[in-house]
């Protein structure tokens, strides 16, 4: 994020972290406590345990309660779960039509996430699912506030633009980066989460990417978040298009952090695709 580039984030209304996160977060590692707590919400526990159940997480044997998902998974992995849950809700003044394809592409790239994880064994899962599900958290924020939003999204797409988020901050000046990070930052996310929500339409060419990679961890989580939006179709979804510009651009530099041929890349994408019934 440019210090001198001006922001503008007057009648974007940024959702503060729920009660029901600082409630588990309180609890601490007292599992019994921290499924109580879960408990109270019965719509957020059922969909706890969907998610773990789901093919994207491999479990073996069927997890049937939050306190076996608790003390198989860790309390924090299940925190990032319930936050993911818990972000659309947030957003429920928002025209849930309008963005019926972007809360699928979320839902979508996060379990893509997790997946391509597992398949490369970066130990980050349950980071790279809440990442999948948040990334593009600013969009309905800044459709809250600009009703042609979506409409200049889609023209951020196009060949012709250099960078979505430049494109944006032409009109708004702001972005959905932006928005994205400030997001993350109120509802405590990590650091190293909220600065990739924030860069993650910033790759840099190859030669200058240490601008914007500053750690392993990082740079794994946001190759890993390129290449679930290109296997997500995000470029088709959000920005109408027929053609991944940005992954055209950037997808040599991701494969070769990554140590993945285009062969090796494309087995990963029918891979995750079967499996997810994309």
């Amino acid at each position: 994020m440019d210090p001198a580039k001006p922001i503008d984030l007057t009648g974007v209304f940024i959702p503060p972290q729920p009660k029901l996160i600082q409630q588990v977060k309180a609890v601490g590692d007292d599992i019994h406590k921290f499924a109580e707590v879960i408990s109270t919400d019965p719509g957020i526990g059922s969909m706890v345990l969907k998610t773990v159940n789901s093919p994207a997480f491999a479990r073996t044997n069927k997890i049937n309660s939050i306190s076996q998902a608790v003390l198989l998974l860790g309390c924090p992995y299940v925190t990032n779960i319930i936050n993911g849950l818990l972000l659309k809700r947030s957003f429920d003044k928002v025209d849930a039509r309008a963005l019926e394809n972007f809360w699928q592409g979320a839902k979508d790239v996060s379990l893509t996430m997790v997946l391509l994880a597992r398949q490369l064994n970066i130990l980050a899962v349950d980071e790279a699912y809440i990442i999948g599900l948040f990334h593009n958290c600013g969009i309905p924020l800044m459709l809250q506030k600009f009703p042609d939003y979506l409409t200049i999204c889609r023209e951020a797409y196009d060949e012709s633009v250099d960078s979505i988020t430049e494109f944006e901050d032409h009109h708004f000046h702001t972005n959905h980066c932006i928005v994205g990070y400030y997001v993350a930052k109120a509802w405590q996310l990590s650091n190293d989460i909220a600065e990739i929500i924030r860069d993650h339409h910033h790759l840099t060419p190859i030669a200058d990417k240490s601008a914007y990679f500053k750690g392993n961890d990082q740079d794994d989580l946001i190759c890993l978040l390129k290449m679930a939006e290109h296997i997500c179709k995000l470029y088709d979804s959000i920005g109408g298009q027929s053609t991944d510009h940005e992954w055209e651009q950037n997808k040599g530099m991701i494969l070769a952090h990554m140590g993945l041929s285009d062969l090796d890349f494309d087995d990963l994408r029918e891979l995750t695709q079967d499996q997810l019934g994309l």
